[in-house]
């Protein structure tokens, strides 16, 4: 379903730095970097009717399966609600789904149809100011691998 209701390419955006050896905020680079991807994009949360929230969820399902309950598998609880999920409508076109403070995906209605458009991810450090600002947010990071 989800190759299906894709558009083809969808557009992927998160920080320039994530994907280049530059600093976050150095105005020399861009802060964002957007492409275009043509593998099927990964929506891990799903509506859990029964308890009327939106989860985290990277179960796979079959092809004619229903998401009704958790499955019997080694999960004891059912998946976590997404506390910070909103659904945004930004035009008669286009919706805006808020996974949480730094994952944005777009769906926009194409034929009577609607189509995951777009994957956006972000995080304060894509935005700080250079560089002092930047250097700070840089050492509560902790040290990288």
């Amino acid at each position: 379903m989800q190759s299906a209701y894709s558009l083809w390419p969808y557009k992927a955006k998160f920080p320039y730095y994530w994907e280049h050896n530059t600093q976050p905020g150095d105005p020399e680079f861009p802060r964002l970097q957007v492409e275009e991807r043509g593998d099927v994009p990964s929506v891990n949360y799903r509506y859990d009717a029964a308890r009327d929230v939106y989860v985290y969820d990277t179960q796979l399902l079959a092809a004619s399966e229903r998401w009704t309950k958790p499955r019997d598998t080694q999960r004891k609880r059912p998946p976590p609600p997404l506390a910070a999920f909103k659904i945004k409508r930004v035009s008669a076109t286009r919706y805006d789904v808020v996974v949480d403070a730094g994952v944005t995906d777009s769906f926009e209605k194409k034929s009577d149809c609607w189509y995951f458009a777009q994957h956006w991810e972000s995080e304060p450090l894509a935005f700080c100011k250079w560089p002092d600002e930047c250097r700070k947010l840089r050492e509560h990071e902790g040290p990288s691998n």
